[in-house]
C-alpha cells in the first residue's frame, strides 16, 4: 500500500476525531438544556452520557493521535495499543456514568416529580439523536476503513446513547400521554442497565487487544494470501502468529525450505514473503520470517496442500504428527542391516512420488500409463527436466529385478516419446539415473532424469 495512502488514512482519522469532538460538545449542550426545561431523571442520565461522550472524544484525538507516529527507539512496534487503551478507558466512563444514571432513575423513582415542557424537551432530544446517529455511524465508518478500534469504539459508544435518547423520548410520551410520573426513573434505570453492559463489552474488547488475543479473521485472511501466492520452494510454513495493534499488523512465521537451497537463496524466499504480506496488509506491516530447512523425516509435510488458519498455526511437531497420519506407506523392515531411521527416511521420500503417481499429490504430469509416470521436476536444472518414474515402488537401481526389466525397457522408450514431443530429440538430451547417497539420489523411488533445451556441458565436474 503507498505511503501516500497511509498518509491520507491517518489524516481521515484526525479529522473525524476532531469532528466527533466538536459535535459531542455540541449535543451535550442540546441535552442540559433540555432537563433544564424538563427536569426529567432520564433526561439527566442521557445528558451524563454525553458528558462521557466529550471526554471519550478527547481521548480519541489523542490516542489517534499517538497512534499515527511511526515506531521509534522507544517504542519499536509503534503506539497502535493506545487505542486499546482508549477504548477500555472509554468502557470505564461509560460504567461510571451508568453508576450516575442509576442514581438519578431510582430518586426519581422513589420521589416522582412533574415535567413542564415535554413537548420542546421532546423536539430538542430527537434533533440531538438524529445527529448522534449521523455522527456514530460515521465514525464507526471510518473505524472500519482506516482499522482504528478507538474510533470504532467511539462510534459504537454514540450509538448507544443515541438508543438511550430513543428509550428517553418514549418515556417521556408515555408520561405526558398516562401522567404517570414514576415512568421516567424507571426508564432511567433500565438504560443504566443497558449502558452498563455496554461499557462492559468495550473493555472486555480493549482487554483482548492489549493482550495479544488471538484474532482468527487476522490470520485466516493472511493464510489466504500465503495460499493464494505459494511458491514452489514453500514447503510448509508453521507457527503462524499474527496481532494487531491499531493500524499496524505484526506477522511472524515459520517458513521450511528445501534444504539445498543458499543463504541467499533462502534469504529471497523470506523477502518474498514478507513483502507479499506488506503489499496485502500496508508498508507499516511488521514481518518476521523465520526459515528452516525440510528435515528428511517431515518430507511427507509437503503432501499438506490445504494450508488454512488451523494448519498454519501449527506447532511444528503437531504438524509432523498430522504428516505421519497423513502418510499411507506400510512400515518395512530394514534391509541388509541398514539402520531403521534410514529405511524409514526412504520410504517416507519413496511416498512422495508415489503419491504423485496415485493422484493424491499434485504435480505436472506430461505422460503416464499403466507401468511408468512422467512429470516435470518442481525444482528444474534445464529448460526441460522431467522426471521418469516406474509406477511400482522400487528404492534404487540395486532394487530391479528380472521381473523389472520390461518396466525399465519402457521408461526409455517413454524418454523418446517425450524427447520428440518437448523438441529436443534432434538438439540432444541427457538421462541420468542416480543411486544412493553418493550419487546424491535425494528421493528413494527409482526415477530417471530427463535433461535438455540447453547445452548440458560435461557429465561430471572435474575434481
Amino acid at each position: 500500500m503507498p505511503l501516500s495512502a497511509e498518509n491520507a488514512r491517518i489524516r481521515l482519522r484526525i479529522r473525524t476525531g476532531a469532528l466527533s469532538l466538536t459535535a459531542a460538545a455540541g449535543i451535550l449542550g442540546l441535552k442540559f438544556l433540555t432537563y433544564r426545561l424538563t427536569g426529567s431523571s432520564a433526561v439527566l442520565s442521557d445528558a451524563l452520557e454525553s458528558i462521557i461522550n466529550v471526554v471519550a472524544a478527547a481521548f480519541v484525538m489523542l490516542s489517534v493521535w499517538l497512534s499515527a507516529k511511526p515506531p521509534d527507539s522507544s517504542h519499536p512496534y509503534g503506539h497502535g495499543k493506545i487505542e486499546y487503551f482508549s477504548a477500555g478507558f472509554e468502557g470505564a466512563l461509560i460504567i461510571l456514568a451508568a453508576a450516575g444514571i442509576f442514581r438519578a432513575g431510582l430518586a426519581s423513582l422513589l420521589r416522582p416529580r412533574p415535567l413542564p415542557h415535554l413537548d420542546t424537551g421532546m423536539l430538542l432530544l430527537v434533533a440531538a439523536a438524529a445527529a448522534n446517529l449521523a455522527l456514530g455511524l460515521l465514525l464507526i465508518r471510518v473505524g472500519r476503513r482506516t482499522a482504528s478500534p478507538a474510533l470504532e469504539a467511539d462510534g459504537r459508544h454514540i450509538l448507544t446513547d443515541v438508543y438511550t435518547s430513543a428509550g428517553v423520548i418514549v418515556s417521556l410520551a408515555v408520561v405526558r400521554l398516562t401522567g404517570k410520573l414514576w415512568i421516567d426513573g424507571a426508564v432511567a434505570c433500565l438504560l443504566g442497565v443497558y449502558i452498563l453492559a455496554a461499557g462492559i463489552r468495550l473493555i472486555s474488547q480493549a482487554y483482548c487487544g492489549l493482550m495479544d488475543a488471538s484474532n482468527p479473521e487476522l490470520l485466516a485472511s493472511i493464510s489466504a494470501v500465503l495460499r493464494e501466492h505459494r511458491r514452489e520452494n514453500w514447503i510448509d510454513i508453521h507457527q503462524l502468529r499474527a496481532w494487531r495493534a491499531g493500524d499496524n499488523v505484526n506477522i511472524d512465521l515459520h517458513l521450511v525450505l528445501p534444504r539445498d537451497l543458499t543463504l541467499s537463496q533462502a534469504h529471497a524466499e523470506a523477502l518474498a514473503v514478507e513483502t507479499i504480506l506488506k503489499e496485502k496488509f500496508g508498508q507499516q506491516t511488521t514481518v518476521l520470517v523465520h526459515t528452516d530447512p525440510c528435515p528428511d523425516p517431515s518430507c511427507t509435510l509437503c503432501n499438506l496442500h490445504k494450508w488454512n488458519r488451523e494448519t498454519l498455526t501449527m506447532a511444528s511437531e503437531d504438524k509432523k504428527r498430522l504428516a505421519k497420519q497423513c502418510n499411507s506407506c506400510q512400515s518395512k523392515q530394514p534391509r541388509n542391516n541398514e539402520p531403521e531411521t534410514e529405511t524409514r527416511r526412504k520410504q517416507e521420500m519413496a511416498t512422495i512420488f508415489t503419491k504423485i503417481i496415485n493422484g493424491e499429490i499434485k504435480a505436472d504430469i506430461v505422460y503416464q500409463d499403466d507401468q511408468v509416470t512422467a512429470f516435470r521436476d518442481i525444482n528444474p536444472q534445464a529448460p526441460v527436466h522431467i522426471l521418469i518414474v516406474p509406477n511400482k515402488e522400487i528404492p534404487t537401481v540395486n532394487d530391479v529385478t528380472e521381473e523389472d526389466e520390461q518396466t525399465i525397457g519402457h521408461m526409455f522408450t517413454v524418454a523418446r516419446i517425450l524427447a520428440e514431443k518437448e523438441g529436443v530429440a534432434e538438439s540432444g538430451y541427457r538421462l541420468l539415473v542416480n543411486c544412493n547417497r553418493d550419487a546424491n539420489q535425494e528421493v528413494f523411488h527409482l526415477h530417471m532424469h530427463m535433461f535438455g533445451g540447453r547445452p548440458l556441458g560435461p557429465m561430471l565436474m572435474r575434481q
